[in-house]
Parts: structure tokens; sequence; C-alpha cells
């Protein structure tokens, strides 16, 4: 037992009566204290990442942020009422916490949809942000789904407008088992931020969402945003595109060369 001691705190501790010395026990107390609060901390970190989304792992540190979301969460959210209300404001999950990435194309409508699902909750907040742009012009359809409460923002803007599929009405924010949907007019090169706020008033929670369009044939199209047709989608909005100004000045260097090419060759 000794030399167990002394292998621990660095220093030969005396073995008397079969008890450890008073220095050795409070060192001992202290070791055994700070190793229990240390597991407890760890259980508590662990307790609480698991019980924020179940779906998928959440990324913290990803390589690329191409075909990813944004994922952020609130906790006991006073603005959520009741299991049909969704967000008409950003104010209203404002404090939610920025928790990292997500994939989004996992869950129980994969892969047809970007779709998430979360363990028992009370009020809370899940915000699944991204952006995107289109190389085309074209108008784009977003429809969400999910228990509870789910809005689609885009720029951080909600919009009153009514989407009216097969003489149905659809508004851009519905709460329990209501479906949601907006039109985003895309013009080419712009990017463009899109929000699924969802509101889990209690219990376990699932959201999903789509985006629809047709394509320059007059095809019908469909899925999550990472298949969409003609669109770039990234959670931090870097698509690592070059301005058409580096671009001019990368053609009139490659044009420059090949003309001093074509002079060096007739001189010769």
């Amino acid at each position: 037992m000794a030399q167990f001691v002394q292998f621990m705190f660095g220093e030969h501790i005396s073995w008397e009566g079969g008890t450890l010395s008073r220095k050795a026990e409070l060192k001992m107390k202290s070791y055994v204290n700070k190793l229990t609060a240390g597991a407890l901390l760890f259980a508590m970190a662990s307790v609480t990442q698991a019980a924020v989304i179940n779906s998928e792992s959440v990324i913290t540190n990803p390589a690329t942020t191409e075909g990813l979301w944004a994922y952020s969460y609130l906790e006991n959210n006073p603005a959520i009422t009741s299991h049909m209300f969704y967000y008409t404001t950003t104010s209203q999950y404002a404090g939610a916490q920025d928790l990292g990435y997500l994939t989004g194309e996992s869950g129980p409508w994969s892969p047809q949809t970007d779709s998430f699902s979360t363990p028992t909750g009370w009020k809370d907040s899940h915000i699944f942000e991204t952006y995107v742009v289109s190389s085309v012009d074209q108008t784009v359809l977003f429809k969400s789904g999910g228990d509870d409460g789910h809005s689609i923002f885009v720029d951080d803007s909600f919009t009153t407008d009514l989407v009216t599929l097969n003489g149905v009405d659809y508004a851009a924010g519905a709460g329990f088992a209501v479906t949601a949907a907006r039109y985003l007019a895309m013009d080419a090169g712009v990017s463009y931020k899109i929000t699924l706020a969802g509101a889990n008033n209690s219990g376990p929670g699932a959201f999903w969402f789509t985006i629809a369009g047709e394509t320059e044939q007059g095809l019908p199209w469909g899925g999550p945003i990472s298949n969409a047709n003609n669109i770039a989608m990234s959670a931090t909005g870097d698509f690592n595109v070059p301005e058409p100004t580096v671009l001019s000045l990368m053609a009139l260097g490659l044009a420059g060369i090949g003309y001093r090419r074509r002079k060096q060759i007739k001189a010769a």
C-alpha cells in the first residue's frame, strides 16, 4: 500500500499500525474527490449532448461545411406554448446556442428528406440553418413537417404568403403533424440563408425538410437540399466560388501568355 501511495503522490508515506498517515489520507481523499467530480462532469456532458438530438452525431469541427446544417439548441423556451405553436420571428429562439453541424440526411424519412429526431424534451428549440446558391435562375418549393411546431425562414425572414398545392393552402409555419411550405425565387449566384426552426413542446420530437423544383427541361425533382438541382449547400455560406474579378484577371493572364507564346514562335 505504501508503494502505491508513493507512486500516486510522488513521496514516501509510512504505513503504521495498518493505517495511512493523516497526510496521506487527506491526499487520497482529495484525489478520489477529483476523480469522482471529473467522472460526474463527463457523465453530465454526455447526457446533455445525448438529450439534444439522437438521429445523428453532431460534428463540431468538420473539414468542410458543404452539405451540412448548422445546429443550435435552446432548452425550456418560454415562447413555446403548445404543440401547435410555431415561430414567426427569429427573436422567439434568439437564445439558441450553436452546438455544431449535422448532415440532415438521417432519420425515419431518409434519404428523401433532410430529417432530424430528438429524444424526450420539454419546450425545446431545435434550429437548423444552411445556405444555398443556385447556378441558374429558378423557383423552388420548401416543405417541412414534424412533431411539434416548425417554421421555414429565408434570410431570417418569415412570410405570411400562402402556398396552394392541389387546392390546399399551406403557410410557412405549422404545428404538430401539419405541413408547412413556402416558395423561393432564386437568382443565379445569390446566396440565401435557409432556416428550419423546430419547436418541440413535449415528448420526443422529429422534423423533416424537403426542396423541390423543375429542371430546365420541365422535369420535376425533389429531395434533400444536398441533392437539389443546380444548387450548392453550405452551413457557413462559404462556397469557394472565385469572384468574377478574379476569374477575369485569370482569363486576361492566360490570354496574355498565349499571345506572347505566339509572338515567340513567329520570331523563331
